[in-house]
């Protein structure tokens, strides 16, 4: 399975997350679904692999910008707690998962509530 896949996965399997939005989308949040919220939208904005001398370790870092879009303070906070804890859960000894500081923001256009985090997951293929 891909790391977009696992990633993807790892989300929609997580009873917490599930329970807090069903609404989440690799890549962009669709114009059509503006009203589904809470919302969780992530997309892959870097990374690295590992060689050494012998080629490719099998060793990749990913790196991910994480959005989750509310109507509340509330809801936005506890999709965000749901969705570190789902990743967090993720941390095996083929991956791991390291998570930034949030910065939060507000629009005055859609009313919108937005929590924003990078988050840098390792792995090594088996």
């Amino acid at each position: 399975m891909s790391l977009e896949g696992a990633i993807y996965s790892i989300l929609t399997t997580s009873s917490s997350l599930m329970a807090a939005t069903t609404a989440i989308y690799p890549g962009v949040r669709k114009e059509d679904d503006a009203a589904a919220l809470p919302a969780v939208v992530y997309s892959r904005v870097g990374g690295d692999r590992v060689y050494t001398l012998g080629g490719y370790a099998g060793v990749e870092t990913a790196n991910y910008s994480f959005d989750v879009y509310a109507t509340s303070v509330d809801s936005r906070r506890a999709v965000a707690d749901a969705l570190v804890l789902a990743l967090s859960s993720a941390d095996s000894s083929t991956m791991s998962v390291v998570v930034d500081a949030p910065t939060d923001a507000y629009d005055d256009l859609t009313g919108e509530y937005q929590r924003s985090f990078g988050v840098s997951i390792t792995v090594r293929e088996e």
